[in-house]
């Protein structure tokens, strides 16, 4: 059985961020983190809201989704900003060349970030997070496969023409 989209756009872009610099392999595709057992700086990744519409008629129709994307990047110690600014930064740059998801998005935009900070001294904890807003198309009948970008430009020319 395949997975939903959604899980195959967490883990594209798991696999996309995987060996970051200053992250290395500590990049999950989990909203869970046990920060007292796992290294840091790492990445969390996880989808939550997601709406949907039908842009075509008929009886199966094409479902255009957007899903929002996020990514918690933890990063302890006394320079939490310096470091997590430049991962964020990091993940901006491989966002951007990569805003169709290896080929099942139509597109992902940055839509917020945000920074929080807990703890004192060298057991400081921030978390950056960086939500995305990903759109992309299916079958209303096959949430399991994304319609490849080919189709979708068909779909947006149709569209442009009316």
């Amino acid at each position: 059985m395949s997975s939903h989209v959604r899980t195959q756009i967490r883990e594209k872009v798991r696999l996309n961020l995987m060996n970051l610099d200053g992250v290395g392999r500590s990049v999950y595709s989990s909203r869970v983190f046990d920060v007292e057992k796992q290294k840091t700086p790492a990445i969390c990744i996880y989808t939550t809201d997601e709406t949907s519409d039908a842009i075509t008629m008929g009886c199966d129709r094409t479902m255009q989704r957007e899903v929002l994307l996020v990514l918690d990047v933890y990063v302890k110690g006394v320079d939490f900003d310096i470091i997590g600014d430049n991962i964020s930064a990091r993940i901006e740059e491989n966002m951007h060349e990569n805003m169709d998801i290896s080929g099942i998005a139509k597109d992902a935009v940055l839509t917020s970030t945000t920074a929080e900070l807990s703890g004192e001294g060298a057991e400081r904890m921030g978390v950056f997070t960086l939500t995305y807003t990903v759109m992309y198309h299916t079958k209303e009948s096959d949430p399991t496969t994304a319609i490849l970008m080919q189709a979708k430009m068909g779909l947006l020319r149709l569209e442009q023409t009316f």
